[in-house]
């Protein structure tokens, strides 16, 4: 009796939870026709230039990437500078041995990746060196 009392409550409770959400997944289709424009004008504009920059983009003004913060994305290693790399720096930080083999030796890497790897396996062992308890045995 308790499980069917407990079973109908749950439908019911269920049956309200997702009947106020039908337009939930509603989606106006002439604002994605539109987007997919002008990614594809975009992606056409790349494709047509082999090396191609935010920066250049820009200067061409014929698409709008007020959006991205061209400033804030830093340099590549091409350019003479370093470009911190997230993804290096976690698998040195959080994974250090299996990192090693998916950043460090790889020849697909390229420097950015490779130095934000061995910054993060610094940081890492500065971390566990602060964190880790000190025994001392007399």
């Amino acid at each position: 009796m308790k499980k069917s009392f407990l079973l109908a409550i749950t439908l019911f409770l269920t049956s309200l939870t997702f009947a106020g959400n039908a337009d939930l997944f509603s989606v106006d289709e002439q604002a994605l026709k539109s987007e997919f424009a002008e990614l594809t004008e975009l992606e056409n504009f790349v494709a047509e230039n082999d090396f191609v920059t935010l920066v250049d983009i820009q200067a061409n003004n014929s698409f709008d990437l007020s959006s991205l913060n061209v400033s804030e994305m830093g340099t590549s290693s091409g350019e003479g500078g370093f470009a911190f790399q997230w993804e290096g720096f976690l698998w040195g930080f959080l994974c250090c041995p299996v990192g090693f083999f998916v950043v460090a030796v790889n020849k697909n890497k390229d420097h950015d990746q490779k130095m934000s790897y061995w910054i993060g396996v610094a940081a890492g062992v500065v971390f566990s060196a602060i964190t880790s308890p000190v025994y001392y045995s007399y």
